[in-house]
């Protein structure tokens, strides 16, 4: 999100220095034909019998130069440091800096277009990393639907280890109780065979008797 409104920005900033750059251009175009317009008023005002209309061409000259200068810059707020040298755009570009300016803005929209490129570049990275991110999150929320449903079940679980242990303890005293009825069952089986085997002894002693 902050990205995007970065961009945005950088947008609007290269939008501006375009229209700056044209408005230079523009300034450049109307300079070189005010000069056109200068050196052919000149040449006519070398005829004497055109020096009326000279004057007055020169009078309208004046007052468009006049009316161009007083115009208000839509731009004044880029160029703040050369208004504040007494310096309009008219005598910067007189001086011959209007091509160094408009150079100046190129290398600037230049820098500006790198800038959203790689602004753009970096918001594809993010958008796959979240792409990646909400496929890891829709696993890990399907993996903690499965564990609270297993939670859900241990409640049940526990009921029957429960009933397991009991039975368990049940089965265990009932082996018990058997295994002490077998154990008299093998003591009686014991004496009743000592007891044959004492009385047969005692039948063969009184046969060979």
């Amino acid at each position: 999100m902050l990205l995007s409104t970065q961009l945005e920005m950088e947008k609007m900033k290269v939008e501006q220095e375009k229209k700056k750059t044209i408005f230079v251009q523009e300034s450049a175009r109307e300079k070189e034909r005010k000069l056109y317009i200068s050196s052919t008023l000149e040449t006519v005002s070398s005829t004497p019998s055109l020096s009326r209309s000279s004057s007055i061409s020169g009078v309208d000259m004046a007052g468009l130069q006049t009316s161009l200068i007083c115009q208000d810059d839509p731009f004044d707020h880029s160029f703040g440091s050369v208004s504040a040298s007494g310096t309009n755009l008219y005598d910067i570009m007189r001086m011959g800096a209007g091509s160094s300016i408009i150079e100046n803005l190129q290398s600037q929209l230049k820098l500006r277009d790198g800038e959203i490129s790689h602004l753009q570049l970096e918001i594809g990275n993010l958008e796959r990393t979240r792409s990646v991110m909400a496929e890891e999150l829709v696993k890990l929320t399907n993996q903690n639907d499965d564990l609270e449903e297993k939670i859900k079940e241990i409640p049940k679980l526990h009921a029957q280890l429960r009933d397991l242990d009991q039975r368990y303890n049940t089965i265990l005293q009932m082996y018990g109780e058997k295994a002490e009825e077998a154990e008299e069952l093998r003591l009686d089986l014991e004496d009743v065979k000592n007891m044959y085997k004492t009385q047969i002894d005692e039948l063969l002693k009184q046969r060979h008797s």
